[in-house]
């Protein structure tokens, strides 16, 4: 298979992964309830406008590692670098989601404040609860389309012969 159609995998991925985190952050953001802000509604807004800034780095330099995997004269630093951009991305966004928003003791802070709040609180904290738990996959498949791509990346220039054939390698045809 040739590496464009991997990397187009991955940007598949990383188009699902958008979707979910746009619509997390349309709830954080935009469906908060009216009365009164507060600091942990405030502190997962700034934390899932990093997310969508990562995701965006991300699916740019994915794009960027296809169009370097289909040019002729293909530039495997380039293609590295691309890769390296995207898998460092997305790695934070799932360390940021398991190990600080969806962390027991931040969800406990979430449920707790949608419980003394009550009413519109209530419900926007056990949705954006909902929300997070549903991020995991999305989240997963995503480190593992790149990671796959990693692994063809390193596949394919073992590969390469010394001199010569590289194209035809890399194109997903025998040399």
């Amino acid at each position: 298979m040739p590496f464009s159609e991997t990397i187009s995998a991955a940007q598949t991925a990383m188009q699902k992964l958008h979707d979910l985190l746009d619509a997390l952050r349309i709830l954080v953001e935009l469906d908060q309830p009216a009365t009164g802000r507060v600091e942990l509604s405030e502190y997962f807004e700034m934390q899932v406008q990093q997310l969508m800034a990562w995701h965006a780095e991300a699916y740019a330099a994915c794009v960027d590692a296809k169009s370097c995997a289909e040019h002729r004269s293909w530039d495997q630093d380039a293609l590295r670098r691309n890769l390296a951009v995207c898998r460092r991305c997305v790695v934070n966004i799932g360390r940021t989601l398991a190990c600080d928003l969806e962390s027991p003791d931040r969800l406990d802070e979430l449920m707790a404040m949608g419980t003394k709040r009550g009413g519109g609180w209530r419900l926007w904290t056990g949705s954006v609860r909902s929300s997070l738990a549903a991020a995991r996959a999305p989240v997963w498949d995503a480190c593992e389309a790149v990671f796959t791509c990693w692994h063809e990346l390193a596949e394919r220039l073992a590969c390469v012969p010394a001199a010569g054939g590289r194209n035809e390698i890399w194109k997903g045809k025998e040399a």
